[in-house]
């Protein structure tokens, strides 16, 4: 009988460890890259593949926030005036420094690239490109990148 209660409760655990695990975030792009795709193309003419590339360790980052309202730091004034030819001007220089809120922020684990692959069965619209890297907010000049290549007809 305790040998059935031990198994009962393995599997329930096995069950709960199952459902808990974290759904890799490959998967959750792949799904928005795919449905971005499916728009233009309809469903079953592209197959789309994600791979992101994490990094481990350490690094901080910042983030400034400016506020809205300058104020003035320092303030200078310059009288010129000539007395034949009664010129007059007043020069008001003004120092101003907008208020900043600087962020810093630990992580230990962060996505570095994200590549994405897509398959067609018709020629790629010009376009293609450009809409996933919009619609996966992604950055080419940090490594991001999109491959779009159209599959060869069987003979």
């Amino acid at each position: 009988m305790k040998i059935w209660i031990h198994m009962a409760l393995l599997a329930v655990s096995a069950v709960v460890c199952y459902h808990m695990r974290p759904i890799p975030p490959e998967s959750t792009v792949q799904r928005k890259a795919q449905k971005l795709v499916d728009q233009v193309y309809g469903p079953g003419h592209a197959k789309v593949t994600v791979t992101l590339r994490h990094a481990h360790g350490e690094r901080s980052v910042n983030a400034t926030l400016l506020g809205r309202r300058a104020f003035v730091v320092a303030s200078q004034r310059k009288n010129e005036c000539h007395a034949k030819s009664g010129y007059k001007d007043e020069v008001v220089s003004e120092k101003l420094e907008l208020p900043r809120e600087i962020t810093v922020r630990k992580e230990q684990d962060w996505v570095e690239r994200t590549c994405v692959a897509v398959v067609l069965d018709r020629p790629a619209h010009p376009d293609l490109t450009g809409l996933l890297e919009a619609g996966l907010a992604l950055d080419t000049e940090h490594g991001d990148r999109v491959q779009v290549m159209q599959r060869q007809p069987e003979l």
